[in-house]
């Protein structure tokens, strides 16, 4: 149950009250909090995909000298492809 405080009023809502009041809003109002719930969740799996991404890396680092040969290896691929 959700609790909501305007100006000293407290009112309890029920999640089922919540999409009952979300259902009667016009159609860009119900948008706009379907856009503000999407981007937090968005955000949470962004955030867990940065977190996966940082595990990876600390189990298998690779070091600066590495990333130039894979660089230079890309780059030389891509010659290669331009020039065929």
């Amino acid at each position: 149950m959700s609790r909501v405080i305007l100006n000293n009023v407290r009112v309890e809502l029920t999640a089922e009250q919540i999409l009952a009041v979300v259902r009667q809003l016009p159609p860009k109002e119900r948008e706009k909090i379907r856009h503000e719930l999407e981007a937090e969740e968005w955000k949470r799996d962004f955030e867990a995909l940065l977190a996966r991404i940082h595990a990876r890396v600390d189990q298998s680092p690779i070091s600066e000298e590495e990333i130039d040969r894979e660089v230079q290896a890309v780059r030389e691929a891509r010659r290669a492809r331009r020039a065929a």
